[in-house]
């Protein structure tokens, strides 16, 4: 293959859009994981988009015979591949052999909203009793034998805390004008939102290739004040017997970065409002409540990884610059 002034060989770009959706509602009644239940409405939503821009890198070569470039000025070959089964000659006044780039970018979106009336039960005994009742729960779900039977054990302990908590209120009777928190209702209505968002941005290097079955030879023969020079990024050279470059100025031979990039924020507020109801031998109470909440959090990373460039040979690697050579 000749060309009197460039000859390049490059890539197609391909892009792709995703965008994928997800929501759930429920509401109605639901526990609270205990003696107790709520009464409202649940939701999250979340959205993902995605967008790839990728590189489709040509493939030249023969099988089973010998492949040549020739170009009069530039000869560049970008993210793609050559292959030879026998010889392979690369020549022009520059030669170029660089890396494409894709890219990779998903933002995720989420949102979710609670809010409802929970009525749960409170107290010295009622706190009890709550108590074992979510570990007998925890019991039933538990596959291990062993740790069932300790959550069972445990419930059954917590029974008998709710039992002495009550004869020891009855016991103090009338005379402890404090001793009203032996059992209570609390209800209460609060609301909860949270919103988060994930960014990720990828790019990796697709380097370019030469491979020969026999000898892989690049010659640069610019003029020295002007041209002259072979520059590699992140290309993989393999020969099967002898590799060699042959430039009248500059040898450079470098590696093509992949990065990454992550970015988030996320913020959530929520507030309540509750009344609570006891009672016990020492008379009833009333109590009221208030909560506000807010928060808001970031965070971001950057991480970078390199591709280098290979010079491979079954028997010599030569490397022949005018000037300087950098690898």
């Amino acid at each position: 293959m000749a060309a009197g002034n460039q000859l390049t060989v490059t890539t197609a770009d391909e892009a792709r859009h995703e965008t994928h959706f997800k929501q759930e509602k429920k509401s109605g009644l639901m526990g609270t994981g205990g003696i107790g239940f709520t009464v409202g409405k649940a939701s999250q939503k979340s959205t993902t988009d995605i967008d790839s821009n990728l590189h489709k890198g040509s493939t030249v070569g023969s099988s089973q015979g010998s492949v040549t470039f020739s170009a009069g000025k530039q000869l560049k070959l970008h993210g793609s591949d050559v292959v030879a089964g026998r010889d392979m000659q690369l020549s022009g006044q520059n030669i170029n052999i660089t890396s494409a780039e894709n890219s990779h970018t998903a933002v995720t979106k989420t949102e979710q909203k609670q809010s409802g009336l929970t009525v749960a039960l409170s107290g010295t005994a009622g706190g009890a009793l709550n108590s074992a009742v979510q570990t007998v729960q925890a019991a039933r779900s538990e596959s291990d034998s062993r740790i069932k039977a300790l959550q069972g054990t445990k419930a059954a302990l917590s029974g008998v805390q709710a039992v002495q908590a009550a004869r020891l209120a009855n016991a103090k009777g009338g005379d402890d004008k404090a001793n009203n928190n032996l059992v209570g209702v609390n209800l209460s209505y609060g609301s909860q939102s949270s919103r988060s968002e994930l960014k990720q941005h990828q790019t990796t290097q697709q380097g370019s290739s030469l491979m020969t079955g026999d000898n892989l030879t690049l010659t640069a023969s610019g003029a020295p004040d002007q041209n002259g020079d072979i520059r590699i990024q992140g290309g993989q050279l393999q020969a099967g017997k002898d590799l060699q470059l042959n430039a009248s100025r500059d040898i450079q031979l470098s590696s093509s970065q992949n990065t990454e990039q992550t970015t988030g924020k996320n913020s959530s507020r929520g507030g309540s409002l509750g009344v609570g109801f006891t009672a016990g031998p020492g008379g009833t109470g009333i109590n009221l409540s208030a909560s506000v909440n807010y928060g808001k959090g970031r965070e971001s990373g950057n991480g970078v990884s390199h591709n280098e460039t290979t010079l491979d040979a079954g028997q010599t690697v030569t490397l022949n610059a005018g000037r300087d050579a950098t690898l």
